[in-house]
């Protein structure tokens, strides 16, 4: 067993069920002190303290179930916690919603779904925040933690990406990519989840909702949007308005600016405007003489917090005769209620006064063009020009806009934000010359970037860069939609640059899509450059990822006669050049040369898939003859570890075992990255193939580490698929058929498969099994291995001990 300061450190690592927790505790009354602590590896109070917390490991509590004579029930765990116990921003006072915070958490412990409605800028999304933030503390209630899922700012046309989003919100693992995944892995999970801004997806809430309160007996919702969702279970509470200052009574005309001032001061929606006024001005004051303006600005606001919050924040301008503008705005016409008022009235209000201030005005507009929030940079590189609004200026500016509650001041990842009826609004205000103009910018900006962020992904920052680029994937899809034809070859050099992106992601359909929708307009105007060569590079890697091998291998092989035909030397003469000297080599053919080793590395990849080993490794030679004389090491490192892997397809170990290490001492000083994840995993396969099975587990457990961090999908099936074949020379028969049963089931999801080499192999260790479990016992453990997450076949493997490796059997499969 670990050691009591392992046990004590990983316990906390999973959580058993009420339904498991209950049988162990009636159980362990009648079982002994001796038996607990040597299943658990800990004393007896601190192994009953464990319980009674229900923290615990899952192979500790595996072992607890047999010892006591349990069989345990994969669903007896609830996983992995979430890795924070919320996402909530910072608290901000709650101004007049007292009542409201504990109706609604009281209609929460009686319902599951209760659905916060009313009309925009009511306060819809800061109530639900409010609630939240009063009950994050009860972990043992929520132990799964407290979300908030933003959906402003997806696109309807997209439904998939709710799923998406949502996962992300709450570190889901990477393959909770659907409706159905997101549904299974919140099935046994305790958590409020709030569904902010539905309205704009209303169908497909609802259809989601539904399922879920079929599904997760113990999440609680919470949503916002203009109206009800209308889901079986929803319990509806419309946000009510702001309470209104009260008429004073009786009051002659000395003491009337008193007597408003005094109802003003008593309401919840006066509170709130002096509240906000005092933001902007931190000696305002309510004077008499205002307090009648007030009084019926409040009233003509008819308690709308965003309303009021958008009046305050104009407190400098604070004249009568701005109050009275403001009540013109928004008294529409005669006999109109104000809520059913646009917003489109009280931002052309404050739009006029921020036409005094006319680059506020002019930025605001600009910003818009923004669909998933923005950097300073961002902002500084596509809104400004040499005329109306110089760069240094947009850091000030946007200072005025958090002000003016205009926008959101940055998040953790220094991301500004402006609220969705403002922007659709903003955006309106904008020239359709003007916005062409900004799209034009913003394409080039986040090509530029892109292509500066994807030139990291070799090394160990390849995590951090992977999760910058998908915190940009709204703007980085407006880029792609842009169908200017002058504009084309910067969309091209986009998604080109984010191939490695979606590769690594395994956004392969997705990406196919976008380029083959590229290709066509390709082939349309047909001109030969390194560029076009590149696309058909990208098409043809997901092509060959979605198992299209014959489309894959026809578009590598455009790619390579169109490079070819662009180099001002002929191969035979650029390969005769030194290595290392790229002086001798024309900028242009060292960027065709580079592009080339891509090209022979796909080729290379095609030739594996039908066998063809030696074709395979002559295309790995040539890359690395051109790496040489480019001068890239790791580009020779990783078609190293290429050819490694060859050689372990065709059982050559010892060439495979020097051909890896090799590889991986040239790459080690990276860090992560998925090619030196590759390389170990395949050295693991390696020596357990040479029967060395506790140096294939080391390397096995650097692999998934590196994968885990990375949430590279495609690698942890790789990694599983190993350690499944090591724990079958284990003799651990019956957790191999379990992991290897994900894997089969985790190649369906991905659309892609194993090479035909491993697929053989594959075949005959699931045969091999089956023989020694017997068909019922086979079948049950398939089934098992099915039901896993990947993350929690994952975790699995990361949890198998030195000791698993101790088996004399040296017949591997």
């Amino acid at each position: 067993m670990p050691s009591n300061k392992a046990v004590k450190k990983r316990y906390r690592a999973m959580i058993l069920t009420d339904a498991a927790l209950a049988m162990l505790s009636k159980r362990l009354s009648t079982s002994s002190s001796r038996t607990l602590a040597d299943a658990m590896g800990l004393d007896y109070k601190t192994a009953k303290k464990v319980l009674d917390q229900g923290g615990n490991d899952i192979a500790i509590f595996k072992i607890v179930f047999e010892k006591v004579g349990l069989v345990w029930n994969d669903t007896y765990a609830v996983g992995k916690p979430l890795s924070a116990a919320n996402n909530l921003p910072a608290a901000t006072d709650t101004i007049g919603r007292g009542d409201d915070v504990e109706t609604i958490k009281k209609m929460l412990e009686q319902r599951k779904f209760v659905s916060l409605t009313g009309p925009g800028g009511i306060g819809k999304t800061h109530l639900a925040l409010s609630v939240a933030r009063e009950l994050v503390n009860n972990q043992q209630q929520y132990p799964n933690g407290i979300w908030l899922v933003n959906l402003q700012l997806l696109n309807p046309g997209n439904t998939e990406l709710l799923y998406q989003t949502i996962a992300r919100v709450l570190n889901a693992p990477p393959e909770v990519d659907s409706e159905s995944n997101l549904i299974k892995w919140l099935s046994n999970k305790q958590l409020i989840l709030i569904l902010d801004n539905c309205e704009h997806l209303r169908a497909k809430c609802a259809s989601f909702l539904d399922s879920l309160l079929a599904n997760c007996f113990n999440v609680k919702i919470l949503t916002t949007s203009v109206s009800s969702l209308n889901v079986n279970g929803e319990q509806n509470y419309l946000v009510p308005a702001l309470e209104l200052p009260s008429s004073p009574e009786g009051l002659d005309e000395s003491d009337a600016g008193s007597g408003y001032k005094e109802c003003v001061v008593d309401s919840m929606s006066g509170t709130l405007f002096i509240h906000e006024a005092k933001l902007k001005k931190h000696d305002y004051e309510l004077y008499d003489n205002q307090a009648k303006e007030v009084f019926d600005l409040l009233h003509f606001c008819e308690g709308n917090p965003l309303w009021i919050k958008l009046a305050a924040a104009q407190i400098n301008h604070g004249t009568a005769e701005l109050l009275n503008n403001m009540k013109h705005m928004l008294s529409g016409s005669p006999g109109s209620s104000t809520l059913q008022m646009s917003l489109d009235n009280m931002m052309d209000w404050v739009l006029d006064i921020l036409n005094k201030e006319p680059k506020a005005a002019l930025l605001l507009s600009r910003l818009s063009i923004f669909e998933g929030g923005w950097t300073i940079d961002a902002a500084k590189s596509v809104c400004s020009d040499q005329t109306d609004i110089n760069e240094n200026e947009i850091g000030i500016i946007i200072t005025t806009l958090i002000d003016w509650n205009l926008i959101v001041a940055p998040d953790s990842e220094s991301r500004y934000v402006m609220l969705e009826p403002i922007r659709i609004y903003a955006q309106g205000k904008l020239a359709q010359s003007d916005k062409e103009q900004l799209q034009v910018s913003m394409l080039q900006y986040y090509t530029s970037w892109t292509m500066q962020e994807v030139s990291g992904l070799m090394t160990s920052a390849q995590s951090r860069i992977l999760s910058r680029i998908g915190s940009e994937i709204h703007n980085l899809s407006v880029c792609l939609r842009h169908s200017k034809p002058e504009n084309r070859d910067n969309v091209l050099r986009l998604a080109v640059s984010l191939t490695p992106f979606w590769d690594i992601r395994g956004y392969w359909l997705e990406a196919y899509s976008i380029i083959s929708s590229l290709i066509i307009d390709v082939e349309k105007n047909s001109c030969d450059s390194i560029l076009h060569a590149v696309v058909y590079v990208s098409a043809g890697i997901f092509a060959m990822r979605l198992r299209k091998f014959t489309e894959s291998n026809e578009n590598f092989i455009k790619s390579k006669n169109l490079l070819l035909k662009l180099l001002s030397k002929s191969p035979d003469e650029l390969l005769s050049i030194s290595p290392g000297n790229l002086y001798s080599i024309p900028p242009g053919d060292s960027l065709c040369l580079g592009y080339l080793v891509k090209v022979y590395n796909n080729l290379a990849s095609v030739a594996q898939e039908s066998g063809d080993f030696n074709t395979e490794i002559d295309y790995y030679l040539l890359s690395i003859q051109i790496k040489q004389i480019l001068g890239d090491s790791n580009g020779v490192a990783v078609s190293r570890i290429n050819i490694g892997y060859s050689y372990y397809l065709q059982s050559l170990l010892d060439k495979a075992a020097e051909t890896l290490e090799l590889g991986i001492s040239e790459l080690n000083k990276n860090g992560d990255s998925a090619p030196l994840a590759n390389a170990h995993n395949n050295l693991g396969g390696v020596y357990r193939l040479k029967n060395d099975k506790q140096k294939a587990l080391i390397h096995l457990k650097l692999s998934l580490g590196m994968r885990q961090r990375l949430k590279d999908k495609r690698g942890l099936v790789y990694s599983i698929y190993e350690f499944a074949q090591l724990l079958n020379c284990c003799e651990k028969f019956e957790e191999s058929t379990q992991l290897i049963a994900q894997v089969e089931w985790q190649i369906i999801k991905l659309g892609s498969s194993f090479p035909s080499a491993e697929q053989v192999r594959m075949k005959k260790l699931l045969t091999f099994l089956e023989e020694k479990l017997g068909n019922e016992r086979y079948i049950l453990n398939c089934k098992k291995g099915k039901k896993m997450s990947l993350t929690q076949a994952a975790n699995f493997c990361a949890d198998i001990d030195t000791e698993v490796a101790s088996s004399d059997r040296d017949q591997p499969i």
